[in-house]
């Protein structure tokens, strides 16, 4: 039992052991320990975050190292690791990670988060306002600055706490209003309308708590300095209930007065990271097995809770956008209490768009796009819009304050789209592959062949469609063996043929991408699989699509914009390298052989040798042309034609083996 301060039947006082409400540390009979290095102090970080649950190494890289971890991180991990239990702290390490086994509220943030629930209880009972707004107090007093300050690889987790800490202010500054105290809340109100100057209840809450106290010119100018800032800085227009606020204290309303009967009115505080009862949410179902981009994941909070800009996750088929944006979107439910909508803009028009969106909220879909626009101004909204195929699509469906957050998937990068953030999804790492296949057909089946297993991810490409398509397949077939599985997807002839299984085709997901291209762009692709090639310089497609350079550039450059290429660092000059992804490559050269006659084949790729053969002929004679090579590509190869050989050996030996 804890012989420290209770508020109600919860103890707050000593049982502080881990605090992360601030900087990170540890606390044992009133002294904090020494933890070490700020590597330390990130892999504590994320253990307590997540206390009594397992953390796994991708996380605890992420937290010490952000986006780029060494080659040895689960080495370093470990003896980050071995140090903190060198100060007798219980991390226990199993197949999912290392688990921080301790009591969860030794951890300030669990306590916090208790301390929250506790006063919600309370405000809804008659009688118990002033001992809910001392729970709140008390759990506003844990903070000693930011979240897990001085661990920048924790910025998403961070905001979260951020954010819960913002609500449960912003509750503590209603019921203190509520109780009258409005003189004694202008310096701190001042000051939180300072930290968080788009943070609009406090602007309110500063705006009323001046007005109640005779300093109405001050409260009316707390509501100009923001509208100016926000007309400068952001150029949008404060919400619309402070709108209304301002036009309220403009005509002297008597109801914002403060009135004695006010303290009878029941106020429900609601919990930070728990949605409201009336809150809609019109997700599609979660997968179950989803697992990885917990990095991904962070960034994408950290921008939707942070700057509310709008997120764009783009990448090639296949790769998880919309899981990923699902999962996201779950996850930050608590944080959006009025509403999380989902539309698939694959095959919706502009004004089924706006209709849908309006039934989602109640609304009448007949309405027009001023209602929508209306609603979704008007209240805390996360809007997710899936497959969005250009900015013109989605640029009349993004809302006109900062009061909703927007999160979009599309292929295309949308880099015409003002003010938004973009985020790259790129195919999952071998660990991830392997975890979200374990998860479909069982741990123990990928312990017992885990190269089998690592095959099987390979073959994928860690695409997460692929992988779940290989995860239903062996699921169906429990007496088949990773290994024979494995060797069934190595021939390239038939691999699509495996990566199918019910519904889940991966060759009818290439195939939808392969038909919205343009003619010539569908031509090209299947031109450019025909060789066996680690990757595509400029020259060789160029020979290949018999296309002067710059008409090749830009056909290249339009498939690398559907995603169906993808673009690989070049060792010299300002040479671009394009690669087919293996499965993408696989399909393209079966169009080929279906829609193209074998003569034209044929003459393409004699095209190609004949292109690689030149090369080596005319960097071997005293005054080449190389009238092949766009100009920089050209400098390099007469500064250092052995050098451009080696470069380039791979595909030169490729074509004329």
């Amino acid at each position: 039992m804890c012989a420290d301060t209770f508020i109600g039947d919860l103890c707050v006082g000593g049982v502080v052991k881990f605090r992360i409400l601030g900087p990170v540390e540890i606390i044992r009979d009133g002294t904090p320990l020494p933890i070490g290095g700020p590597r330390n102090r990130a892999v504590l970080a994320a253990l307590a975050t997540d206390v009594g649950r397992a953390v796994n190494t991708e996380k605890l890289a992420g937290a010490v190292w952000g986006e780029q971890p060494p080659a040895t991180v689960r080495a370093q991990i470990q003896i980050c690791i071995s140090a903190l239990r060198r100060l007798e702290l219980p991390i226990t390490s199993s197949y999912s990670g290392y688990t921080l086994d301790v009591d969860p509220f030794s951890v300030d943030a669990t306590q916090f988060h208790a301390l929250i629930a506790q006063a919600r209880a309370l405000s809804k009972a008659d009688g118990y306002r002033q001992e809910a707004a001392d729970l709140l107090r008390s759990a506003v007093d844990l903070w000693r600055g930011p979240a897990l300050d001085g661990v920048p690889g924790l910025a998403a987790e961070a905001a979260r706490l951020d954010e819960a800490r913002i609500a449960a202010t912003g509750d503590l500054m209603d019921m203190e209003l509520q109780f009258g105290r409005h003189s004694h809340l202008i310096s701190e109100l001042t000051t939180l309308a300072r930290e968080y100057p788009l943070q609009e209840r406090f602007q309110a809450q500063l705006m009323l708590a001046l007005y109640r106290s005779s300093r109405q010119a001050e409260a009316l100018r707390v509501y100009r300095d923001l509208r100016e800032m926000m007309h400068r800085d952001l150029g949008l227009e404060p919400g619309l209930e402070l709108q209304s606020l301002e036009r309220r204290m403009l005509m002297r309303d008597p109801a914002l007065a403060y009135s004695e009967t006010v303290q009878e009115q029941p106020l429900i505080i609601e919990q930070a990271n728990a949605p409201r009862r009336e809150q809609i949410v019109r997700l599609p179902p979660e997968t179950g097995v989803f697992t990885g981009r917990s990095r991904e994941i962070e960034r994408i909070t950290e921008q939707l809770l942070g700057t509310g800009s709008p997120v764009v996750l783009t990448g090639p088929v296949g790769i998880g956008k919309s899981a990923l944006a699902v999962q996201t979107a779950y996850g930050l439910s608590g944080h959006f209490p009025d509403g999380v909508l989902y539309l698939d803009l694959r095959a919706a028009d502009p004004q089924e768009a706006v209709s849908q969106l309006l039934g989602q909220l109640g609304e009448d879909p007949a309405g027009d796009r001023d209602r929508y626009a209306e609603r979704v101004a008007t209240g805390r909204m996360l809007l997710v819009f899936d497959g969005v195929t250009d900015e013109e699509q989605i640029r009349g469906l993004l809302p006109r304050t900062m009061s909703a957050a927007v999160l979009i998937t599309s292929r295309s990068r949308l880099t015409a789209l003002e003010g938004s953030w973009l985020l790259e999804v790129d195919p999952l790492d071998e660990d991830a592959g392997m975890d979200l296949l374990g998860n479909i057909i069982g741990h123990h089946r990928l312990a017992a062949e885990p190269e089998a297993a690592r095959a099987v991810v390979g073959q994928c490409e860690r695409l997460p469609f692929a992988i779940r398509i290989a995860g239903a397949r062996l699921l169906a077939k429990p007496h088949w063996s990773l290994t024979r599985f494995a060797g069934r997807l190595e021939p390239e002839a038939t691999r699509l043929d495996e990566l199918a299984h019910a519904d889940l085709r991966m060759r009818s997901v290439l195939d939808l991408e392969y038909t919205a291209l343009d003619p010539i762009l569908r031509w090209a692709l299947r031109r450019l699989s025909l060789p066996r090639v680690p990757y595509l310089p400029s020259w060789l497609a160029a020979a290949l699509l018999d296309l002067s350079l710059p008409q090749t550039e830009n056909v290249l450059e339009s498939l690398l914009d559907a995603r169906l290429l993808t673009a690989v660092p070049a060792p010299l000059g300002d040479d671009i390298r394009y690669r087919l992804p293996s499965l993408v490559w696989l399909f393209a050269r079966e169009r080929a052989r279906i829609e193209d006659s074998p003569m034209d084949t044929d003459a393409a790729q004699d095209r190609a040798r004949l292109a690689g053969l030149r090369l080596m002929d005319e960097l071997g004679s005293e005054s080449p042309s190389l009238d092949q090579l766009d100009p920089a590509q050209r400098a390099a190869a007469l500064a250092d034609p052995a050098g451009w050989l080696t470069a380039h050996q791979d595909i030169l030996g490729s074509l004329t083996c």
